[in-house]
């Protein structure tokens, strides 16, 4: 039980949310293409459950740029596949996420397993 305890304490004082989130069943896979419209040419916001924030621009000739409220940037490229937005920053490790569209925003599930949506700046 102490093991236990001690995970989810862990887990909730790094952000990590304690079981992984599940998208609403309203929300649809787009298609690559959809994923890559809603983002091209576009500047987003997105909240974090630990309170941090995160600018995403996201340019047309697939470069990406992100600074967050903790004064963290990266940049790398971005590509767009069926129901999945990946990138390959140079900072971190290359991650393919799952996409949905939920009331016309485009709604990611970071590796954590939380739900994040993207809302245009």
């Amino acid at each position: 039980m102490f093991r236990l305890t001690t995970l989810a304490l862990a887990l909730a004082v790094t952000g990590l949310p304690l079981r992984a989130q599940t998208f609403d069943e309203a929300a649809a896979a787009p298609a690559a293409n959809e994923i890559k419209t809603i983002l091209a040419g576009n500047v987003f916001n997105v909240n974090i459950a630990d309170g941090t924030s995160w600018r995403l621009q996201f340019n047309k000739n697939g470069y990406y740029y992100i600074n967050t409220s903790t004064g963290y940037p990266d940049d790398g490229k971005w590509r767009t596949e069926d129901g999945k937005l990946c990138v390959e920053p140079r900072r971190t490790a290359a991650a393919c996420n799952e996409a949905r569209v939920s009331q016309g925003l485009l709604v990611i599930k970071r590796l954590s397993g939380e739900i994040v949506v993207y809302r245009p700046k």
